[in-house]
């Protein structure tokens, strides 16, 4: 069972009644603003690779359009962010296998496929996002196996761009990590 609490101007959560929803456990959530109105948004990636977005409403509550609904392959890394700069996030879909693409937030419901952001990397990266160069699009490091690294920018155009002046390597055995440990 999911509840939603809403925060408050002055301090705390208010819980609304029957603000609520039964989703199973083993669900991946993620949680940003893909069609750009202001309000944050779920999508709900299932183990067996059932997928949908609850988009937020001003009057509180999440609400569900079945043209979301998808079947993506079980297994994938998911990485949000605004890769195109255009202020709706995107979904970067990382599969065991290396490849990758980019389904892009648009107005109406739903995520945009662009052929031209299917990439194809080697298995086994570690992937972080974060606007690495300040020009307000999402930017993907990627460490690889042997510990190369490198960075592929988000472009106004679909897809990433990759720059031979962002490969490097660290020292074997690192791991790169975002957050406070």
């Amino acid at each position: 069972e999911v509840d939603l609490f809403y925060g408050r101007a002055t301090d705390g959560l208010r819980a609304e009644p029957g603000q609520h929803d039964q989703w199973r456990a083993g669900h991946t959530l993620k949680i940003a603003d893909f069609n750009g109105d202001g309000y944050s948004d779920v999508l709900i990636y299932a183990a067996d690779g059932a997928t949908e977005i609850r988009y937020g409403q001003m009057n509180g509550g999440l609400r569900f359009a079945p043209s979301t609904a998808d079947l993506w392959s079980t297994g994938h890394t998911l990485l949000t962010g605004d890769f195109n700069g255009d202020g709706r996030d995107d979904v970067l879909i990382y599969a065991v296998n290396g490849h990758s693409e980019i389904r892009y937030g648009q107005a109406s419901d739903g995520l945009r496929f662009s052929a031209q952001s299917v990439s194809s990397w080697s298995p086994g990266h570690h992937l972080l996002t974060n606007d690495f160069d300040g020009d307000g699009r999402t930017d993907v490091l990627i460490q690889s196996a042997n510990d190369d690294v490198e960075i592929r920018y988000g472009q106004a155009t679909d897809g990433l761009l990759f720059s031979p002046a962002s490969a490097t390597r660290y020292n074997p055995g690192w791991r790169l990590h975002t957050g406070i440990r």
